[in-house]
């Protein structure tokens, strides 16, 4: 069963990513959806071997666990929380509620870069920001390729810049 971590279940975007997960298919598409439709509605894939487990931490820990939440990590040290995030292979951080996930992205990425011989495959980081981050971007020509230096030259708005940093961080494992 292949395990996502999303920090914050208990938000808005952790708690929607949750439910969408634990109801996907592993590697499944949405064809394969279409294809079992008979016209009626499409009956949502039951927990099972073939879903994620989705797995994450709490902003506020008095609130009760997200039903499609199989597990609250809770972590006092990094080192704990660092050995959660090895055993799953999607790591789902939302920097757009909250400024101080941000120095905790950075760190994840960080952190399972320089542990990746711990792991035999491959894990998923996905990084959550909002729209304002890259607002004043001009458009490249959709035949040109967007490569990782290319996030160096964009523009950020004021009061965004907290992700920049962590952007950077990112580019920067890229290029190595």
């Amino acid at each position: 069963m292949a395990r996502v971590f999303i920090n914050h279940v208990d938000q808005y975007s952790g708690r929607v990513i949750s439910k969408l997960f634990s109801q996907a298919l592993v590697r499944g598409t949405a064809t394969e959806l279409e294809d079992e439709d008979d016209g009626d509605e499409i009956d949502l894939p039951t927990p099972s071997k073939s879903t994620y487990t989705a797995v994450g931490t709490m902003k506020d820990s008095a609130l009760a666990k997200p039903k499609f939440v199989t597990e609250i990590i809770e972590c006092s040290t990094r080192d704990e929380l660092l050995a959660s995030l090895l055993q799953c292979d999607v790591v789902i951080y939302d920097i757009c509620e909250d400024a101080d996930q941000v120095d905790e992205a950075a760190w994840a990425v960080e952190a399972l870069h320089g542990a990746m011989e711990k792991y035999s495959e491959q894990k998923v980081f996905i990084c959550l920001s909002t729209v304002m981050t890259w607002a004043r971007t001009k458009p490249l020509d959709p035949v040109t390729t967007i490569l990782a230096m290319v996030y160096m030259y964009r523009a950020i708005v004021s009061g965004c810049q907290s992700g920049l940093v962590f952007f950077l961080t990112v580019t920067n494992f890229c290029r190595n």
